[in-house]
């Protein structure tokens, strides 16, 4: 490090531990003791802001303009009437400029001028209230790095704030802020900090802004990254003995992506492979980009067609195994919602008169959701093929009496008896009495599956999601036909038969039918915490959101990427959960030994459309 920047470190640092013994400053405090006060908000003649706080002759700033072109900490120390100090482009803006800055004062320090050094948009600035300005709220990252090496890009923090950080070197500057409503004109807190990273852990000074509402503080920043990703916890504190502190933030990565490149992308991976497919793509609950491509009904050699009919955003398809996902989520939310465990046993919670096999007294819903693997690898759950092919009813009840006996591993029978689970851990009072006094055991079977049915429904409508277990067809939507890949396709399968009327009955691995866009609303709601706890969301991704595959990486290590496909009768399906995109593809038709893996080719198109890596 050069000798310079070395003394200016230095002085960062005891100008922080300095004030962080001292009483907070208000933040609507313009002027302090100094006759030539910094501490002040600046119009520049750029029209951008910037925000200075001086602590003795320590100047640290940040500056953004309305644009997003140029966003930057100013750091430096003060001489008389000259500010001599460092600029550091950061991801708030598309500048990465990083260079020399000397500033002069005048009027009483209430103007500043460019005397030399890194062109930042303007030359001149006018302190002004900050009452008088409206900030700019959340940016995606304009440039960023995908490696745990380089801390570039912007972070989600765990208190709703954002941190936008930039790495030179083994110097780590950033400015985190927090509005407390989208539409507020200044940030709860705006801090900038400059730290020395070594390995994984972060040391260095803090230094909140006056345009901030809360009072201005300052002191020792300490961050400590995780060893596998691009993530860290940041904690801020005055260096005095016994002196909690004064916040500590957890903070993810979140990349910016390009949606239109990531749709395009999308669209020219599926479209040589398949039949016919749909996709969205979601970013905090919302669906932002959709599309589909080919046919939902081919021309056969068999079924009278002269054109094909076009698979839409509006076209229906079997989610299959996907399905599992959303029986997750419920069988969670229902275990929250009557105080139960995902640790607790089932046996309290399949009719009583069943036979139970070996470890079915012991086995869990953590168990039984992982198929078997965790917390760690024990066994699976007995399934008798012959009567799950011909009795739903009979098909749960012998793989209770079976008992966990077959290797641990994915298998469609631990989610289809969640069909039986969830409405037992609902209703222990009313399922009890429904197998005494109901002898039937289509009717039991009927029951259970009608109250699985309508918890799940209800449960996607509360975030705006329709969905069932049969083709329901709204305005303009219709059904996708599914085939065996080939030219022409073969084995065509109506979505729509008798029998698929009752797939309810059978439900819990499999059978939810939905757009493309329905599903990755649903799944950009759960990710964002519309669905589950964070600590029920965080068991969802332990789990594997219903499949046994771990955590995918990203590029050069960026994630985790979670992820679970589904496949049956011709129909595919596949979501990727990135760090703050959702995705969700189908198609309807299977086969075709040249189609790249749906999880690797949602991968390479996400890493395609990344901004400035």
């Amino acid at each position: 490090m050069p000798t310079r920047r070395r003394r200016l470190w230095a002085g960062l640092l005891a100008a922080a531990a300095a004030l962080a013994v001292a009483a907070p400053v208000h933040a609507s405090d313009l002027v302090g003791g100094d006759a030539i006060s910094l501490t002040r908000t600046y119009h520049g003649a750029d029209g951008s802001v910037l925000s200075l706080r001086a602590v003795n002759n320590t100047v640290v700033g940040f500056s953004q303009d309305l644009t997003g072109t140029r966003a930057y900490v100013f750091s430096g120390t003060r001489s008389g009437m000259t500010i001599t100090g460092q600029v550091y482009g950061l991801p708030k803006g598309s500048s990465t400029q990083q260079g020399p800055l000397t500033l002069t004062l005048s009027n009483g320090g209430s103007t500043l001028q460019r005397a030399s050094g890194e062109n930042v948009g303007t030359g001149t600035w006018i302190a002004k209230l900050p009452s008088q300005f409206t900030f700019p709220q959340a940016r995606e990252a304009k440039f960023q790095s995908t490696m745990a090496s380089d801390l570039d890009g912007a972070f989600k923090g765990s208190d709703g704030s954002r941190a936008y950080v930039r790495q030179y070197g083994s110097t780590v500057v950033m400015m985190t802020e927090r509005f407390a409503e989208p539409g507020d004109a200044r940030p709860v807190y705006a801090t900038v900090s400059i730290a020395t990273r070594s390995s994984d852990g972060m040391g260095g000074a803090f230094f909140d802004l006056p345009h901030q509402t809360a009072n201005l503080t300052s002191g020792q920043f300490i961050g400590q990254k995780s060893p596998a990703a691009r993530d860290f916890l940041q904690t801020l504190s005055v260096p005095v003995p016994g002196y909690p502190p004064l916040r500590q933030v957890a903070y993810t990565a979140d990349y910016a992506v390009d949606l239109d490149k990531f749709a395009s992308e999308i669209e020219a991976r599926l479209t040589p492979y398949t039949v016919g497919f749909s996709y969205a793509i979601a970013q905090n609950g919302v669906v932002l980009r959709k599309g589909a491509g080919g046919a939902r009904r081919a021309v056969t050699a068999s079924n009278g067609l002269w054109s094909p009919l076009p698979f839409t955003e509006n076209t229906l398809n079997e989610m299959a195994s996907t399905t599992k996902t959303v029986t997750l989520v419920a069988m969670l939310r229902a275990l929250r919602e009557r105080s139960v465990s995902v640790d607790a046993k089932v046996d309290h919670y399949l009719p009583p008169h069943w036979p139970r096999g070996p470890g079915m007294d012991t086995v869990t819903f953590r168990q039984l959701l992982s198929h078997g693997l965790k917390p760690t690898v024990g066994k699976g759950l007995h399934y008798p093929a012959a009567m799950c092919d011909s009795n739903p009813y009979r098909c749960l009840r012998d793989a209770v009496a079976g008992g966990m006996v077959r290797d641990a591993g994915y298998h469609n029978i631990h989610y289809t008896l969640m069909r039986y689970l969830l409405p037992y851990v609902m209703d222990p009072v009313g399922v009890t009495n429904l197998f005494l006094f109901e002898p039937s055991e289509s009717k039991r079977n009927e029951e259970m599956s009608k109250r699985f049915r309508n918890y799940v429904r209800g449960m996607l409508a509360e975030v705006g999601v329709d969905a069932d277990f049969k083709y329901v067809y709204g305005d303009g939507e219709n059904g996708a036909y599914r085939y065996h890949w080939g030219t022409p396709p073969t084995d065509e399968i109506a979505p729509w038969i008798p029998e698929s009327e009752d797939d309810y009955l059978e439900a819990g691995s499999g059978g939810l039918k939905m757009t493309s866009k329905e599903f990755a609303r649903f799944l950009s709601k759960l990710a964002n915490g519309a669905l589950l706890t964070p600590t029920d969301l965080a068991a969802a991704k332990s789990i594997g959101f219903g499949g046994e595959a771990p955590a995918m990486s990203g590029p050069d290590g960026v994630g985790p990427l979670y992820s679970k496909n589904g496949g049956a009768g011709g129909a595919a399906s596949q979501l990727v959960v990135y760090p703050g995109t959702e995705v969700f593809i189908t198609r309807n038709s299977m086969g075709n030994e040249a189609q790249p893996n749906d999880a690797g080719m949602l991968r390479a198109a996400w890493t395609a459309a990344l901004i400035g890596k």
